[in-house]
This record gives C-alpha cells, structure tokens and sequence, in this order.
C-alpha cells in the first residue's frame, strides 16, 4: 500500500511540474505570436515579486539587517525561504529559476501531506481522484505556486490542521504560529483549534492553544529583536493598502459604480493595483472589521456544528481571511486547494467543482487577461465578479453544509516523520 501511495505522489508531482512549466512556455508562445487575442496577456505578472526577493536576499548579503537597515514587507520567518536560492544563485535570472524550483519543491510536500492525509482515512481508493482534483486546482494556479511564496504558509497551514486535528495539539498549534509568521494565514487554523480546545470538543485540551501562543510570542519577539521598530513599519505597510483592484470589495464598488454610471479609475500604490471608486477608501479603513465578521462566521458555524469536522472549518477560516481582506491576489487560492482536495462527503462533492470554477475564472484574468482590468473593461468586472461570487458560495458551502454520514477525514493521518 505504501508503495501505490508512493507511486501516486510521485505520478502527481511529475504532472504539477510539467503543467507549471508548460503554463509558463504557453505565455512565452502567446506573446511571440502577436495575436490580438493575447493582448491582455501580462506574463510579468508570475513572477513579479521574485526581483524584489532578490534585491532583499543581495542587502542581506552585504550585511544590511531587514526590517532596521533594509524595509521588508514580509514577517521574519518569510525570509529563510524568500533568500535561500541567493545561497546558489549569483544573478537575478539563476535566483528566480532557483525560487521557482524551490516553490514547485514546496508544492511536491503539499502533495504528499494531502496524499497521506487521504490515505489515512482507510480508504485508499479515492486517493486518485482526490489527487486528480488537486491538480485540476493546481493548473488554474501554477504559475503563481512558482512565482510566488504562497506555496510555503500552504503547506504550514495544511500540516497544521493535518495534526491538531488528529491528536497532535502541540505540534499544530505550533505550526500554525509559525506559519502566521511567514504569511499570517495558517494562524486562521487556530481558530477552530483554539475553539475546540475551550468547548472541550478537540483532544488532548490546551495543548495546541498553548503551543500557539508560546511559538507565536517567541517569533513576535525575535522578529522586534532583529528589526526594531522597522517592524511596525512592515506592519503598518499592510495596514495602509487601499482596496486592491482583484478583491470582492473592488468588484462589488465596480459594479455600483458602473450601475451608477461614477468616475473610477485604478492606481498603483503598495505595489499593487487598486481601485478608486466612491466610497473605496472607506472601504478600505473598514475592511480589517469586515474581515473579523467573515471569521467570526466561520466560529459561529463551528460553534453551531458542535466542533464536528474542525478540518472543514480550519479550510473555511483560511478562506474566510482571503476573501474579507481587502487584497484577494491570484495565489491565494494555493492555501484552499488542500483542504477543498481532501474534504469528504455532502460538502466535498459540491465544494470540489464550486472551488475550481472559481479557479479556471481566476486563470483567465490571472495572468491571461489581466490588463482588462486596470482598463476597467466591464467584461473583465463582470468575470471578477463571477470568480468573487464562487469563492463566496464556496465559503456558506464550507460553514452550513452538512455531513451525510461518509466521514470527515478527520481521523490521524500524518506520516510519523511530522509528528
């Protein structure tokens, strides 16, 4: 049996690999071909990030301290991950084929973790089409699992759940902090762990809460340690972003104003591409609020579950913060795939098919159609619109759907190695 497990990830990862290079050589093809059809092709937009990792990884070579002597936007524990190809690569382009090898690296684990975890339900015979369905999600995403570092809190998130979920508190409350400190994410874990474990619903009680808090303080503390009050800066950069053109906020205020027949326009700022439409910039100053209400949903329906299948609600938490903040980029979608792929029963079979539309939606404006957007071409709106509008079904699937007696997957399923 293990050795089929071992075949299946391995057929998985081989396939992941080829379509993200291929996703990529079909941008270089489009481009070359000229044709009007592509003419909103922004392939820049994969690896857009990775020269400003660079240029970060060269500073801390030459002995500038991040945070203090070189402003970083990413928290600490970003950073080993975000430098490592500056340990090999000498020049930009080796760097962002290094970061790309190293991210498809970090998808190959995310792979087995959802392998093992579907394995260990003792039912070995879904795990094809659960593999299948991963990678359904995966080819609407790929070139930003190797563009960008998303891959990483992914993974940290998933094992997170994969062991507070299965009777290892401690090492998932503990992952989950430590995941919140590469990109604040996989902390959305904690809230159906650190619930559970005050109801008495998740087992053994207090462990993951406490793990959470100590490795969460700790990391806060080497990170003020290292940066100084370079960190509030990296903080407050977050906190002063303006409504990002991609976002559900964007694509609601777009269609009130387009309704309304109002001036909008888009403008860059925080490197990013925002839009500036009536009432955007309240929007904006409110959405940290509209954020904690969507969370605060997903608690409630835990609650209302009775701490059953806390695997489903640490997946709806984790979608839940992507979709209430006010940036909602194309590679977010990478944190949800995992735990859509593996989820059983009523709720998997209409979340599965709901989760990839929402994918192929965000493939054809991410990258292929991107420039329509900041074009403010209707089409391209009314397709955000669609995408938006699918993520948020799938997130009332998540928290008020029901089982129908197949289980939950929610049994241990981590290999020994993690635990």
């Amino acid at each position: 049996m293990t050795r089929r497990i071992a075949v299946y990830i391995v057929v998985t990862v081989v396939l992941h690999v080829a379509i993200a290079v291929g996703s990529y050589a079909a941008m270089r093809w489009a481009e070359a071909t000229g044709k009007p059809v592509f003419r909103n092709l922004v392939r820049g937009l994969v690896f857009a990030d990775v020269p400003k990792y660079y240029e970060h990884a060269n500073n801390f070579a030459e002995g500038m301290i991040p945070y203090r002597d070189d402003p970083i936007e990413y928290p600490l524990f970003a950073l080993p991950f975000v430098f490592a190809p500056r340990l090999l690569a000498g020049s930009q382009s080796g760097f962002v084929a290094l970061f790309a090898a190293e991210m498809l690296a970090f998808d190959a684990l995310l792979v087995a973790l959802v392998a093992w975890r579907i394995a260990g339900s003792g039912d070995l015979d879904r795990l094809p089409s659960r593999l299948a369905w991963l990678t359904a999600f995966f080819a609407t995403v790929s070139p930003f699992v190797m563009g960008r570092y998303d891959a990483v809190p992914a993974v940290l998130g998933f094992a997170a759940a994969c062991a507070w979920f299965s009777g290892r508190g401690a090492l998932g409350g503990g992952l989950s902090a430590l995941g919140a400190l590469v990109k604040i994410v996989p902390g959305a874990v904690a809230l159906p762990g650190i619930i559970g474990e005050l109801m008495g619903w998740t087992r053994p009680r207090g462990r993951g809460t406490m793990a959470f808090g100590f490795v969460f303080l700790a990391g806060v503390a080497a990170w003020f340690a290292i940066g100084g009050s370079g960190v509030l800066d990296s903080i407050r950069y977050h906190s002063e972003r303006q409504v990002e053109i991609g976002s559900v906020p964007a694509g609601v205020l777009w269609l009130v104003g387009w309704a309304k027949g109002d001036a909008m326009a888009v403008f860059q700022d925080h490197e990013s591409l925002n839009l500036d439409a009536p009432g955007s910039y309240n929007v904006a100053r409110l959405a940290v609020y509209v954020q904690a209400i969507v969370m605060l949903f997903v608690a409630w329906g835990f609650v209302k579950n009775r701490g059953r299948d806390p695997f489903r609600f640490a997946g709806a938490a984790v979608l839940a913060f992507a979709l209430g903040g006010k940036v909602l980029s194309p590679q977010y979608l990478i944190w949800v795939m995992p735990f859509i792929a593996v989820q059983n029963g009523r709720v998997g079979r209409v979340a599965r098919p709901v989760f990839l539309l929402g994918g192929i939606l965000t493939m054809v404006l991410y990258p292929w159609s991107f420039r329509a957007l900041p074009q403010l071409e209707p089409w391209a709106f009314f397709v955000l619109n669609a995408r938006n509008g699918a993520l948020v079904l799938l997130l009332a699937v998540l928290v008020l759907g029901s089982g129908d007696g197949e289980g939950s997957l929610a049994e241990p399923t981590l290999p020994s190695r993690l635990s």
